[in-house]
């Protein structure tokens, strides 16, 4: 879920757009926030 998905239109469009903005300008996923973005895996006996 992202803040956008919790805000009501015209303010989601513009988070996405920002989202998409610095997306672009870092070149992708920062290496230091990636492993925060990463899904924690889910144990095989558990799933």
């Amino acid at each position: 879920m992202s803040l956008a998905d919790t805000e009501t239109e015209p303010e989601a469009s513009r988070l996405r757009e920002e989202a998409s903005r610095l997306f672009r300008l870092l070149g992708g996923v920062p290496t230091w926030l990636a492993h925060r973005l990463t899904p924690p895996e889910t144990d095989a006996a558990t799933a």
